[in-house]
């Protein structure tokens, strides 16, 4: 078994497999993956060599996140994204913060996931917000993308219940936090997925003024980039305005 699936992921390598007109062969490959996990016991092994190819093919971001989907909605492999992100947030922060190839491709296939299967994503959020205060700024700004996408996906209908609206609130109260992260590319992300979520109308009303308190701030930031995406966000908030009807 673990012949084949070595096998799978060494034609996974090929850095053209991620082109789309080899599609047909990625999904051939990806469906073998699948049978082995569902039928012969083989996710271990492949939650281990997913992470340990990630590392060090970059190419294979999306195509892993692809089988990881398919593993979950076409081979009922519902642990696999949990058990894929705790692998990850298992590596030394140390480890993660030196290697930047790496952790850059941990970073993308963070987000790529919950873009893909956000509802699967949800068990993992506690390993992942303990990592919101670790070294590597790359880390903490996918981190920060995940939970926009969360609240964007998962938490935006008006009738959440109670449990619901907590998570909801604390993914936000996270966002918020990190306006004033210490590295100006999370600065800068962080306001970002903020955007985001002003154009699609999913901040809720009483967190506005807050955040537009927290985003004039920025205006001030010694970083370009930080006071570009400031601005842009405070067109968003004037132009998305609830109240903006209203207004003289």
């Amino acid at each position: 078994i673990n012949l084949v699936g070595n096998c799978m992921f060494c034609l996974l390598e090929n850095p053209t497999i991620a082109h789309q007109r080899c599609r047909d062969v990625r999904v051939s490959i990806i469906q073998v993956l699948g049978v082995l996990n569902s039928k012969y016991n083989y996710s271990l092994s492949c939650r281990l060599k997913i992470v340990q190819e990630l590392k060090l093919f970059e190419h294979l971001i999306s195509p892993l996140a692809e089988a990881v989907e398919m593993f979950v909605v076409e081979f009922n492999c519902r642990s696999m994204v949990l058990e894929v992100v705790r692998e990850i947030t298992r590596l030394d922060t140390r480890e993660l913060n030196r290697d930047t190839s790496g952790t850059r491709s941990f970073s993308q296939f963070l987000i790529e996931l919950a873009e893909r299967l956000p509802e699967s994503m949800k068990p993992c959020i506690s390993l992942l917000l303990l990592h919101l205060d670790g070294e590597s700024y790359m880390l903490r700004k996918s981190i920060l993308f995940v939970l926009a996408e969360m609240v964007s996906r998962i938490y935006s209908a008006e009738n959440l219940d109670d449990g619901a609206k907590e998570s909801r609130d604390q993914y936000l109260e996270c966002l918020q936090d990190h306006i004033h992260d210490v590295n100006a590319h999370v600065r800068s992300g962080v306001l970002q997925a903020w955007n985001r979520l002003c154009k699609d109308k999913n901040i809720p009303l009483n967190r506005q003024y807050d955040v537009l308190k927290l985003v004039v701030g920025r205006l001030q930031d010694k970083s370009t980039n930080v006071r570009k995406q400031a601005i842009q966000l405070l067109t968003s908030l004037l132009q998305f305005n609830p109240f903006n009807a209203t207004l003289p």
